[in-house]
């Protein structure tokens, strides 16, 4: 998110610190160091540089958000969905709404640029989903799941696709058995480390993008 003040570049004078960060020039207290709070000189402006021109996707996406506990979780896709040209989120169980005060202090606006609608029941989404012709994918690993970019997101017969579905669900419990079992494909992340996922908004972002390297936006 763009500042809405002034920014410069301010470094500590403290040898021992040399801390450098950016400021607002008209705040008081940022011209003590936040870490041994001795004296700052401005040294530079903040180079801001002009937002490109949004960039034009063709293949519709829609991201299903089952019981997803953290409203901050929620914000943070909401974000991303309007960043990646999602055409629907659809917040299901308890999912907080995108209205929620903690949704919107993450989603940084998004949740007034990218529709979303509330449902109960994920499964009655995916049967809308499904008879729209869309293909639905569930972020999850499971037996039968395959890494994500192990394929490619193949084109539709159809001269206009129908779309893809992402499905993302609960942090702890995954994505509902039901929806496991009607989805096309089982879609996880390659880990290299000791844990084994990543946070679900983190996730749903890297399918996401990944989803969207197969074609070739306008800007």
């Amino acid at each position: 998110m763009r500042p809405t003040a002034p920014q410069s570049v301010r470094e500590c004078i403290n040898e021992g610190c040399r801390v450098r960060f950016p400021a607002p020039t008209d705040f008081a207290d940022t011209r003590n160091c936040p870490f041994c709070d001795d004296e700052t000189i401005e040294v530079g402006p903040v180079q801001l540089h002009p937002p490109r021109h949004p960039a034009r996707f063709t293949t519709p996406i829609e991201v299903v958000v089952d019981n997803i506990r953290s409203a901050h979780n929620v914000g943070e896709i909401l974000r991303t969905a309007d960043g990646a040209g999602v055409t629907h989120v659809h917040l299901c169980g308890y999912t907080a709404g995108g209205d929620h005060p903690k949704v919107r202090k993450t989603s940084l606006g998004a949740e007034g640029s990218v529709p979303w609608s509330r449902s109960m029941n994920a499964l009655d989404v995916i049967d809308r989903m499904e008879k729209r012709g869309m293909r639905i994918w569930a972020l999850e690993s499971t037996p039968s799941s395959e890494t994500l970019f192990s394929g490619v997101l193949e084109a539709s017969p159809a001269s206009t696709p129908p779309g893809l579905v992402l499905v993302v669900g609960n942090e702890t419990a995954g994505v509902d058995h039901a929806i496991l079992e009607r989805a096309e494909r089982h879609v996880e992340l390659p880990m290299a480390g000791e844990k084994n996922s990543l946070n679900a908004a983190m996730a749903l972002a890297v399918a996401l993008y990944w989803v969207r390297s197969q074609e070739t936006p306008s800007l």
